[in-house]
């Protein structure tokens, strides 16, 4: 009988366990490309694609790093990393949030200025 009972305490914390990691791996895989991201790199290509929206961050409400969210219009100026949250699942999630964070710092300031430049955009901080 003990020995049955150990099996399905073992059994129960391996589910529990296994349940507990599927959110974090779908967060992190998400992200896990800002590891090897060039901001600059990937600034040039959206400009070769016409594609001027800057970059956002997901939390309880989106934030995007160096402007001010009433410059913007939500649906059309802001591209989002999938991912990104307040609230971090683990260490590794959390680390790759502050790369975001990063990240789309550069990003944005080089759109910024290209923008303000071609454009005629303007938002000041």
């Amino acid at each position: 009988m003990k020995k049955i009972l150990l099996l399905s305490l073992t059994l129960y914390t391996i589910c529990q366990s296994s349940e507990l990691h599927a959110p974090q791996k779908k967060y992190i895989q998400k992200m896990k490309w800002l590891y090897s991201a060039n901001p600059e790199k990937d600034y040039k290509n959206a400009l070769k694609h016409k594609d001027y929206r800057f970059i956002g961050i997901n939390g309880y409400s989106l934030y995007v790093p160096e402007l001010k969210m009433n410059c913007l219009n939500e649906e059309k100026d802001i591209k989002t990393i999938q991912g990104t949250a307040d609230t971090t699942v683990d260490h590794t999630h959390a680390q790759l949030n502050k790369i975001a964070i990063e990240y789309a710092k550069d990003y944005n300031l080089r759109m910024k200025h290209y923008r303000e430049k071609y454009q005629g955009f303007k938002c000041e901080l």
